[in-house]
């Protein structure tokens, strides 16, 4: 059963199937769209199924992109990040679309990219107010 994701018509005019994990939300849009909305504080267990979930979304694929809804994060432990970041690692990920993030919410992506730049890893990072912007920077970064 797909759950709406907010009020805004999603271009497609289809809301993909979700999965819920806890508080957190995920799921894959084809062709190559990992979607997720992170609310409250976001515990390592989440993150552990949530990258699960997502590995398994890019089987077969030769990149993904992240549009990531942060406007209801609080707040990301240590051991959520570095597990977040492992996941990550993982994935071939073309590029992180993030909107609706306040401040702390920002800080914390910056802080998972950062943690990748360290092993190696540069992922494009973007701030959108909301998420047309953030779909179309994702089509930009499919054609570079």
């Amino acid at each position: 059963m797909a759950l709406p994701l907010d009020k805004e018509v999603r271009p497609e005019g289809v809301v993909p199937n979700l999965m819920p994990v806890g508080e957190q939300i995920t799921g894959f849009e084809e062709p190559d769209i990992i979607y997720m909305k992170l609310t409250g504080t976001v515990t390592e267990d989440e993150v552990r199924v949530i990258n699960e979930m997502q590995i398994d979304f890019c089987r077969g694929r030769e990149k993904v992109f992240f549009l990531i809804d942060l406007e209801e994060l609080e707040s990301l432990s240590n051991s959520s990040r570095r597990a977040a970041i492992e996941g990550l690692n993982q994935m071939p990920v073309g590029g992180l679309a993030v909107y609706k993030a306040p401040l702390t919410a920002r800080v914390l992506a910056k802080l998972l990219v950062t943690g990748m730049r360290l092993f190696g890893k540069y992922l494009a990072l973007q701030f959108f107010d909301n998420e047309a912007e953030a779909r179309a920077w994702i089509e930009e970064q499919r054609t570079a």
